[in-house]
This record gives C-alpha cells, sequence and structure tokens, in this order.
C-alpha cells in the first residue's frame, strides 16, 4: 500500500484504500496520441495514476480555486479597481488605478498549478481541468490567427477566457489586463497572519490572486500562502533540483543522475552552506539583507500555514502526484513533504542563476578546438598557430562588427576592453594549456544499488504490469523490463560514476533535456520605443522572459499590496504585479505603480576556468591524476608557493525508484548515490589534466558562486516606491549579480542596463583561454579581498566533518566561501544600489536611456560593439535572431508611422512565426543562384520553380501578392518587402493544422542540412550536425551516465550548435551555423564587408561564386530528391525527410514537429499549443 493512499481516504470519506490496488501499475498519460512518443515527457511523465479510481476521487473533492466566472470585459488599460473585493482582512488602502494606462500580460497554460479536481481516461486529453489551469494557453496559442494590422482600438482586454476570440484583430484579445487589482473577483480568502492580522487573497477571473495586507511582512506571509496553493508541488522539486539531489525525490535514471552530477560542479551546496550563504548575506548588505531575511522568513511560514491545512476534507487540495510517483510498497521519503525553510528558496534561486544568469566557462571548449586544429598546441606552447587562429576566431565572433546590437553606444567596456583578433596570436603568459588528450572531466557521481529490502519482493509483478505501458511513452522504460526477474533475485550492480560536461553549464541544461524537460540556452526578448515614436506620445514596450513551457508553468504570476512598508520605511510599502519564478518569493519581471520592467539573458562572462597544479600537504610527490574514491590521488593544490587543501565532502542519499526513473530507464531497485565535492578557492574542480606530464586540478570560478544570495536585493526594492526613473532603476538593478539585459519602461522614458558581476582581470591574460590558478593573474577582485583578508586561506579546505567524523583529517575543514565585497551607496534602504570591489563598474555596463534610434531590441544578441561575446558564446555573428524584431522595427519607422501598442503587438507577433534562415540566409542563396559567373549553366527548370516557391515564401504570400496580414503589406514600408519566411497557420479551427506557405517550409527544412554539408565542410569536418536538436557531435559540452563523457552536446567545438531548431521549448533561432553561411555567400558574391579569415563557400579550395552556386544546388538537388521531386509537392508535410529531421517518429508532419509541448511535472497534460518564438511570460505596456 502507497504510503500516501490514506490520505485520499480523507477526501470524501467513502474510498476505501483497498480500492486503489487493482488499478496500480495503470498508466494515466494525459495528453495527445501525437505526443506520447517524444521525449518531452518529463521526469518520466508523471502523470502516472492510481487509475479511475483516484480520478473519480479527485473529481468528486473540491478543487483549487473556485470556479471561474465570465466578466464583462475591462479596458486594456482602464484598469479600474474592478468589482471590489468581498469580505474583511487585508490592507485598508488599495493601489492607485491605471487610467488610460495599457498594462497587460499572457503566462501559459494557467495560474492555477495544482491538478487536484482534474478527470481524465488513460491515452486521452483531460475530460476537465481545475479552474483556470490551461485557459491561458489559449489565449497564448490563438496568436497565429491574430488577423493584420492588429488595431488598438476599441479594445478590451478579456477578464475570463469566456471573453476571448481565436481570431480578432484586436491586440488585446491575446492579452490579459494587469491591473494591480482584481477586474472581477471570482474568489475570496482571508488568512491570519503570525502578527494576529488578517491578509486577503482575492482571485479575478484568471484565477491570479492578489494578496493585500496592512504590513509588508504580512504580504510576503499572504505571497508565501498563495505560491503553496498554485505551485506547491512544483516547489518541492524545485528546492531539490536547486541543491543538485534531484535523483533523491525522482530516483536515479540517466537524464536526473546527469544533472545532478553537472550542478555538483557547478554549485553543489550542502544545507550547512546555503545557510551560511543567508548570514553571510544579511552582515554584508546590512539592513537590505535583514529586510531579505525577514521577507523570505514570512514568505516560507506563508507557504507552510498552506500545507498546514491540507488534512481532513483539505486533503483534497493536495496536488495528487505526491501519491502517484511513488510505486507501491516502496517508501520514498522525500515525497513527503516536508516543511520549508529560507535555505530551500536559496536552493531554488541557484537554479537560475546556474541556468539563465551565467555566461562563460568555455575556455576548456577552445583550448580542444586548437589542439583539434594543431595537435602540437600543447603545454608549454607560446603562440597559436596561423592556420588554427584563423578558423578560431572566425568561429569564436568575439566582436563581429557586423552583429546585431541593442545600443549604439560604444563606451561599454569589459575586462580586457578589446580581445585580439590578429593571427598568428601570442599565448600569454597568465595562460595555461595542458597536454593534448590530457583533459578528463570529473565524475562527481556514483550510483549503485543498496541491498533489497523485504517489502520490495512484491515489486516484479508490479514492473511487469507497469513497464509495458511505460514503454509506449517512454523508449528509456523498454531497457529496464528486461531486467525484471521473477522471482525477484538479488541483483548487484556495480558502482558506477557519472562525468560532468566540459561545460557544466551547459551539462546541465543538456542534462535536462535528455530528461525530457526542453530548456533554451539562452532566454527573452523584448522590444521598446521612445515617446517621440509614438501616436500618444508614451513609451510602449512589448517584453517578457523566454523560459519554455511547463505544467504547472515555472514562471508564477500573483499581485501584491501592503499599506505600509517596514518600521521606519514607509517607502519600501510592496505595490506589484508580474512574476516569481516558482518558490521565489519577488516578483522578478513585472510591474509596479507606474512602471514595468522585463529582462532577456545577457551572457556576459562572469566565469573563467583556473588551472592549478596538484599537490599534497605532506609533501609527497604526485603520482597521478587517477580518482581515489571520487577524489583526485592528491589532497591539495600549489597557489602563491603553498600547498593548499582541496575543500572535499561526500554527500550520500538514497534514490529510490520511482515511476519518473524507471520510465527514464532508471533501476527498479534503489540506489545509493554519493556526490563528490571537490573546490579550490577559485570553485568547483571540474576536471583533471596534465602540464609537461605534471597533474592539474582545473576549477571554474563563477562571480556569483557562493554568492547567490546578494542578486535578490533589487527584487526586494522592484516592487516597493523606491524606483522613480530610469536612473534609479539603472542604479538598483545595477546589483543583480547575474547577467542580464534589464529593460524599464514609465510614462516619459525607456531605460536600459546590463547587469552581471564581471570581474576585472589580470593584463597578462587571454579571457578565451584558461588562467593559470597560481596566485599570480587573479582577479583583481580576489586580489583585493586576499590582501585585506591575509588569513583568509586558515581553517579552509580538507575534509568536510560530515565527510570525515572520525577526525581523520585533523587540519582545516570548511568551504571556501566568497571573497565578494559588496560596497552600499548611501542608505542602501533609501537608494538600493550597491558596488562591488574590484568587479567592473555600473558606468562601464552597457546602458542607455530614450536611444538616439528611437527603438531598442534585445533577444540575447550582443548589446553593444566592443563587447565581446563570452568565450562559451560563439553565436553574435553577422547575424542573429534579433533581427527579425529589429528589420520589423526599423522598417516601421521608415515608413513615417507612429507606434501604437498594437503595432508593437504585430511586429513581436510576426517576428515570432519567423524562420530566421528564410529572412536571413534564402535571399543570398537566390542571389547566388541567379547570378551567371563565366561558363555557369542555367538554372534548370526544377531549380527556377524552387527559387519562385522561395521569393514566394520570402513576401509572405504563396501566390506572390502579398496580402494585408504579411508584414510587407500592414507595415508599407519598401524596407519589409521581404520580411516574410513565416512557420505559420492563420486558419483556426483547421484540422489539421496546416502552415500557409507549408511546402517552402519544408523545403527549407530539407535544404539545410544538405547546405550545412557543401557550404560549409570546414565546419563539419571539426564538428556534427543533429539537424532534430541543434546538437554538435562532439563531447564538448555533454554527459552520459557510465563515466564517460559522449554523446550529443548543443555545443560543440564550432563553438555553437548548428541549428536551433523550432521545436517543443518554443525559443529558436538563437544560434545556428546560418550565421557563417550569411557571410561566406556574401563573401563569394562579393558584398561581405568584413570576410572571414578563412572560412568560405564550399571550403577551403572553394570560395568563387561559380565554386558556391555549384554547392548551393548540388544541396537543392539533394533536398529535392528527399521530397520526391516537385511532382509531390502537394504531399510535402514533413513526412518524407528522415526520422531524425525532426526528432520524431516520420509520422509526425512539419507542425507536429515544431509545436510547443508543455514540459509536465503534473498529472494533467496540457494540448500542444502552435509554434511561436515568443515570450513565455509577456507583458504590453504604455503608461500614461
Amino acid at each position: 500500500m502507497s504510503q500516501f493512499s490514506h490520505r485520499f481516504d480523507a477526501c470524501a470519506g467513502w474510498l476505501p484504500v483497498a480500492i486503489f490496488k487493482p488499478f496500480v501499475g495503470q498508466v494515466w498519460e494525459w495528453g495527445m496520441a501525437s505526443r506520447i512518443s517524444g521525449l518531452r515527457r518529463v521526469l518520466g511523465r508523471i502523470a502516472v495514476s492510481v487509475g479511475f479510481a483516484l480520478a473519480i476521487a479527485l473529481a468528486g473533492c473540491s478543487g483549487n480555486h473556485a470556479p471561474v466566472s465570465s466578466g464583462s470585459g475591462n479596458g486594456a488599460g482602464n484598469g479600474g479597481a474592478g468589482t471590489p473585493p468581498a469580505g474583511g482582512g487585508g490592507g485598508q488602502n488599495t493601489p492607485p488605478p491605471d487610467g488610460a494606462s495599457v498594462f497587460m500580460n499572457i503566462v501559459p497554460p494557467g495560474s492555477n498549478g495544482n491538478s487536484a479536481g482534474g478527470l481524465g481516461v488513460q491515452n486521452q486529453l483531460p475530460i476537465s481541468y481545475p479552474p483556470n489551469f490551461i485557459d491561458q494557453a489559449t489565449l497564448y496559442g490563438d496568436l497565429s490567427y491574430a488577423q493584420s494590422p492588429l488595431q488598438a482600438a476599441p479594445c478590451n482586454a478579456p477578464t475570463s477566457l469566456a471573453g476571448h476570440r481565436a481570431a480578432s484583430n484586436l491586440a488585446c484579445n491575446y492579452f490579459k489586463h494587469e491591473g494591480l487589482t482584481p477586474d472581477v473577483v471570482v474568489s475570496t480568502e482571508v488568512v491570519t497572519a503570525p502578527s494576529g492580522d488578517s491578509v486577503k487573497i482575492t482571485r479575478d477571473g484568471w484565477g491570479v490572486p492578489f494578496i493585500s495586507a496592512k504590513t509588508r511582512a504580512d504580504a510576503m506571509y499572504g505571497v508565501g500562502y498563495a505560491n503553496g496553493e498554485d505551485r506547491l508541488w512544483l516547489d518541492d522539486v524545485l528546492r531539490r533540483v536547486g541543491r543538485g539531489m534531484v535523483t533523491a525525490f525522482l530516483g536515479a535514471a540517466p537524464g536526473i543522475s546527469s544533472f545532478d552530477a553537472n550542478l555538483a560542479v557547478t554549485a553543489g551546496y550542502s544545507d550547512q552552506e546555503l545557510n551560511d550563504m543567508v548570514t553571510a548575506a544579511v552582515n554584508q548588505l546590512g539592513p537590505a539583507g535583514q529586510l531579505f531575511f525577514n521577507d523570505t522568513q514570512a514568505f516560507v511560514q506563508g507557504l507552510n500555514a498552506y500545507i498546514g491545512t491540507l488534512t481532513g476534507p483539505n486533503i483534497a487540495k493536495l496536488p495528487p502526484e505526491y501519491a502517484t510517483l511513488a510505486l507501491p510498497d516502496v517508501p520514498v521519503p522525500a515525497l513527503a513533504i516536508q516543511p520549508f525553510t529560507v535555505a530551500d528558496v536559496v536552493g531554488s534561486a541557484i537554479l537560475i542563476q546556474s541556468l539563465f544568469a551565467t555566461g562563460g566557462g568555455g575556455e576548456a571548449t577552445n583550448v580542444q578546438l586548437l589542439q583539434k586544429l594543431d595537435p602540437s598546441f600543447g603545454a608549454g606552447a607560446t603562440q597559436v598557430s596561423t592556420a588554427a587562429c584563423k578558423l578560431w576566431r572566425d568561429l569564436r565572433n568575439a566582436d563581429d562588427p557586423d552583429s546585431p546590437v541593442t545600443i549604439d553606444s560604444t563606451t561599454a567596456q569589459q575586462s580586457p576592453a578589446r580581445l585580439d583578433e590578429t593571427c598568428p596570436q601570442t599565448v600569454p603568459a597568465g595562460n595555461a594549456i595542458w597536454d593534448v588528450g590530457s583533459y578528463t572531466p570529473r565524475s562527481p557521481l556514483q550510483v549503485g544499488n543498496l541491498d533489497i529490502p523485504a517489502t520490495l519482493n512484491g515489486l516484479p509483478g508490479l514492473l511487469k504490469t507497469l513497464l509495458p505501458g511505460l514503454s509506449s511513452l517512454f523508449p528509456g522504460a523498454t531497457q529496464t523490463t528486461a531486467d525484471v526477474v521473477v522471482p525477484f533475485a538479488p541483483r548487484t550492480m556495480a558502482p558506477h560514476f557519472v562525468a560532468a560536461a566540459m561545460n557544466p553549464i551547459q551539462g546541465l541544461k543538456q542534462a535536462l533535456r535528455a530528461a525530457g524537460v526542453d530548456v533554451p540556452d539562452t532566454a527573452s526578448n523584448w522590444i521598446a520605443v521612445n515617446a517621440d515614436q509614438t501616436k500618444d506620445g508614451h513609451p510602449i514596450a512589448v517584453m517578457g522572459p523566454q523560459t519554455s513551457y511547463f505544467v504547472p508553468e515555472l514562471l508564477w504570476e500573483f499581485g501584491v499590496h501592503s499599506d505600509d512598508g517596514t518600521p521606519g520605511n514607509p517607502q519600501l510599502a510592496l505595490d506589484g504585479r508580474g512574476i516569481a519564478t516558482a518558490m521565489l518569493p519577488y516578483i522578478e519581471i513585472g510591474r509596479g505603480t507606474n512602471y514595468a520592467w522585463s529582462a532577456t539573458s545577457g551572457e556576459g562572462d562572469l566565469v573563467d576556468t583556473f588551472v592549478s597544479e596538484m599537490c599534497n600537504t605532506d609533501g609527497s610527490p604526485v603520482a597521478a591524476t587517477t580518482a581515489s574514491g571520487g577524489f583526485p590521488a592528491a589532497d591539495g593544490y600549489l597557489y602563491d608557493g603553498q600547498c593548499h587543501k582541496f575543500y572535499e565532502r561526500v554527500d550520500t542519499w538514497t534514490a529510490a525508484p520511482t515511476v519518473a526513473s524507471l520510465a527514464l530507464g532508471g533501476s527498479p531497485v534503489p540506489q545509493t548515490v554519493k556526490r563528490y565535492i571537490l573546490r579550490t578557492h577559485y570553485g568547483p574542480v571540474v576536471a583533471t589534466a596534465t602540464m609537461g606530464g605534471r597533474p592539474v586540478a582545473i576549477s571554474q570560478e563563477r562571480s556569483t558562486f557562493y554568492n547567490e544570495i546578494s542578486t535578490a536585493i533589487p527584487f526586494a526594492l522592484a516592487s516597493s516606491h523606491l524606483i522613480n526613473g530610469p536612473q534609479s532603476f539603472q542604479n538598483i538593478f545595477n546589483g543583480v549579480t547575474g547577467t542580464f539585459n534589464w529593460l524599464y519602461v514609465d510614462s516619459q522614458h525607456i531605460g536600459y542596463i546590463q547587469s552581471g558581476l564581471f570581474p576585472q582581470r589580470s593584463a597578462n591574460v587571454n579571457p578565451d583561454l584558461p588562467t593559470r590558478g597560481d596566485g599570480h593573474y587573479d582577479w583583481l577582485g580576489d586580489t583585493d579581498y586576499l590582501a585585506a583578508h591575509p588569513g583568509y586561506f586558515t581553517g579552509k579546505g580538507g575534509l568536510d566533518p560530515a565527510t570525515d567524523p572520525t577526525g581523520q583529517d585533523p587540519g582545516a575543514k570548511t568551504a571556501y566561501d566568497s571573497r565578494l565585497t559588496i560596497v552600499p551607496r548611501g542608505n542602501i534602504l533609501q537608494t538600493g544600489a550597491v558596488d562591488f570591489d574590484g568587479y567592473l563598474a555600473q558606468a562601464a555596463h552597457p546602458q542607455a536611456i530614450d536611444p538616439a534610434r528611437g527603438y531598442i531590441d534585445s533577444w540575447n544578441n550582443r548589446p553593444a560593439h566592443g563587447w565581446w561575446s563570452a568565450d562559451s558564446n560563439g553565436s553574435w555573428g553577422p547575424t542573429h535572431r534579433v533581427a527579425m524584431l529589429a528589420d520589423r522595427l526599423a522598417a516601421f519607422q521608415a515608413s513615417g508611422q507612429k507606434f501604437d501598442f498594437a503595432n508593437m503587438v504585430n511586429i513581436m507577433a510576426d517576428a515570432a512565426f519567423t524562420d530566421l534562415r528564410g529572412q536571413a540566409v534564402v535571399p543570398l542563396l537566390l542571389q547566388v543562384m541567379q547570378a551567371t559567373p563565366d561558363g555557369a549553366p542555367a538554372l534548370t527548370g526544377v531549380e527556377q520553380k524552387a527559387v519562385t516557391l522561395m521569393q514566394n515564401w520570402l513576401t509572405g504570400a504563396p501566390d506572390g501578392v502579398p496580402n494585408a496580414s504579411d508584414s510587407s503589406s500592414w507595415i508599407g514600408s519598401p524596407q519589409a518587402s521581404r520580411l516574410g519566411a513565416f512557420r505559420r497557420a492563420t486558419t483556426p479551427g483547421a484540422s489539421p493544422r496546416v502552415y500557409d506557405q507549408r511546402a517552402a517550409v519544408v523545403l527549407m527544412d530539407a535544404w539545410y542540412p544538405e547546405l550545412v554539408k557543401t557550404v560549409l565542410p570546414q565546419i563539419t569536418a571539426i564538428d556534427s550536425c543533429n539537424p532534430a536538436t541543434g546538437g554538435a557531435g562532439t563531447a564538448a559540452a555533454s554527459s552520459n551516465d557510465t563515466g564517460t563523457a559522449g554523446g550529443a552536446a548543443d555545443f560543440g567545438l564550432s563553438l555553437q550548435s548548428c541549428y536551433d531548431a523550432p521545436r517543443a521549448q518554443g525559443s529558436a533561432y538563437q544560434q545556428g551555423w546560418f550565421e557563417p553561411m550569411v557571410r561566406v555567400l556574401k563573401m563569394a558574391l562579393g558584398t561581405a564587408d568584413h570576410p572571414y579569415q578563412a572560412l568560405q563557400c564550399a571550403g577551403t579550395t572553394g570560395g568563387t561564386l561559380a565554386t558556391c552556386r555549384t554547392a548551393v544546388l548540388t544541396a537543392l538537388n539533394a533536398a529535392l530528391a528527399k521530397l520526391g521531386g516537385f511532382s509531390q509537392e502537394a504531399n510535402w508535410d514533413g513526412t518524407q525527410l528522415p526520422t531524425a529531421q525532426y526528432g520524431a517518429p516520420s509520422s509526425h508532419t512539419v507542425e507536429d514537429a515544431d509545436s510547443i509541448g508543455f514540459t509536465d511535472f503534473s498529472l494533467l497534460g496540457v494540448p500542444n499549443m502552435p509554434w511561436e518564438n515568443r515570450p513565455t511570460f509577456q507583458q504590453v505596456v504604455e503608461v500614461h
């Protein structure tokens, strides 16, 4: 009997526990049949239930929220207080109404993330969903059917799904009002805070909670309470994710174990370290640190208070995943809800800091590339040879003069200010190159079987029933089926190690994808225009984070108000609405009373690789780099002439099998997991190697490592009343230590700044290569701190007490902690601003207020010329996906028209359906094809037909005549004449859904892999391409669960993936080999302003227009052959392409392969949405 079965008995008072037994093992698959085979059945498709009895029980119990009532519609910007909240409690004041301002947003699938109350049958979509579970998914997905040109008036944003239409020419039809109070009050509850005062939580027609209280502390308590109602299950998952202990929660399986391994060398904090970080932040940030602690503690108290209500009849509100994930008679202690702590919040934040707030750390990949190009480039090398250097710099795109930029200013400067692009290139004295072939990624995770407990004797029969069903959903499950033997004979599995990736940050993302969790490499876009460019004389912004799609959604929306702030600080009262990332307590992106803000990932370089010679503290020689129990043979590293101890810790836990781990190919018996944490003071040791035969430890220093909390202060202040304009916003958000591009908009101005804790480096290093970790080439911040704290190393390093309870290592035992010095500017609770000693000053960051060009855009592109790309990023090349926004903004501006929020939405929407290869590459391909170099044969009839098809795709019309919905028509500017290349179906309700210009889309998909082969052979010689995922075929960024690096990776030696394809995560075209394709085609045409040093069309023996044309036509004819030629054009739907093309069964059409799929952390699956390349949470703002 499952340990959770009895909890549901209390739901209605009549359901006997025994009724669950006959249904155990049935797979309750929520989702369309076309989705079943995909690996996006995340974390083992935890939609495995105890059967229909549970469905009936849940349906018979109350859900999370009251039923939604439809409203009469509310103006997109009239924002009045709406229907007054019922009942007492909460704050006595209300935020000011929005008046004529426009505040709208959208975040699919729905505000309610608790699947309790759903009802469904196996292999079909649910019969019913809980209220507000998927309503915003409809709003979001229907943007495909919006009728251009969109209009701003008369426009009333729907107050519930009942007020929405699939096809409309009104921009506000596709968003909801983002008011500070609910437009229509659907439910009200009053809870009592620890202060004894009441906190009111009201919900609108979309289920969004609005928390109102007298004091800030009480409001934060209410935020935690409401968060528990909407995201309890996801909170529980994320606190394990941030700790790198997902295996303890979901069981051991390859994707899950790989994630834990990579986080071990990215963060890998213990609970003690998480608590120490909180204490350090409070001490360093003074009153601001105490504010964070008080807020977070109140939030946690509210969350735990909600958990405390889940008894008696309220047990129906318990997320059913707690019961359905566990296997019967297999206790999973982690699945019992434990009270949340402040450390859990910090653990959740680490996920964001690790995945989206970093850049850099790619030095090892650069070395591996150079060693492949020049096998003599090893230890002691003083120069990068000319040939290797030229191709390296071409691929690096460090400061490409043609790359699109967010601002035109060139005043921003990193450290160093410029990178050397000349060849050959000298290796500075401060860089360290290891011996060729010696680099070995660490394997920090060990997984092995426990003794089989007696309680598992009944497991074989269960598995025989369960696994065949799982195998239809997960290919990995079939491997486990063969392992089940009846009678259940005790089996042992030799403990095996799980390797980290060469770039652990990329390894984290790769591991998540291996487990079915689609996450983009970089995230988010925004556009904004100055006040003088708009019809109403106020700036307009369309903006949001692009973070893939989850059920429940990782981004949680709420509104919060408090009458007062903290004692003596009334300006810290809360008035805001926006999103937090799951269980983080603050609005990270959203709005205040008269302004709004958003962000994109900045990708600035704040991670460097340091190489330190190993040593033994007893003076004995280091004989080898082989691991000894997860650690290298040496116990220390040389720094400043002394042998300092590594910090070592072994964390041990049990990973019990769950439905998730079995579905992903994990063992059916419990596993012991051991995590070997190894650090120098620079940070985690990610690999070992040799230099001249001498063993070295390779560490990564991330500026935000062990300092994950100070970044919270800007968010603690963002929803208060401290921000009063773009300059104050820049001052406050400069305090965000992660690398992000922040956009601010109010009634008069737009403002921008890129945040990041960017190091000031030694003048004697090339930041693209590893640095010697011997104390002579450290970051300035480290140098200053260690000079001021000469006893820093005393008492640090060695075996952690938790690992060494008997005191075998009597010396130093504590971890190497942060060396960051934070300097508040004045009274931090009044200014909100800080500086970081020894790091890049705010004045050196990219920033602007009301840029001279009149508009601003960002889609994870280069912020400004002169701001070189991080060594891990080769995607800031001669084109970039931001051009899909920028070209339309420029074209509209050139038309002489003024912007309103509707045409800004229209620009975003057109870009969201554009194939960047079509916009940027196809025009050049057509020029090359139609060129007539000496002796070149004329195009054949088939080739000319392809030209016509693709030309029509560029105009946005199958017959070549644009209609009113195409960019070229509604923008009305010659610059918009070729802004088509859409992957979009505009007919609502069509089944099956078919792209308007499907034949052109399919031809592009068939043509591109062939172009990669014929046009870019110099890249394919060093990297391979998976057209379905864009992954490179090297081991540069991958890891697996066998103890060795390998398998498909997202980043290979080419420094970017070959194709960031449209797929389940939505985000696409961030990178791809179409970027160098643009320049080599221009070089062949003679139109390149900045030719490459080595790359050229058709390779080293090509480069001429004739050879390039041959390569292009060869690729085209190979593509047409795959499709069966033009005689089959009417049947081109993508199924003709190889299975690997779309990473899906060949029965999948291009529309199915592109479609957005939700990563399921929930019992209830959500239907796929049409593909859109846009933010997950998106705001439309015009403040009056």
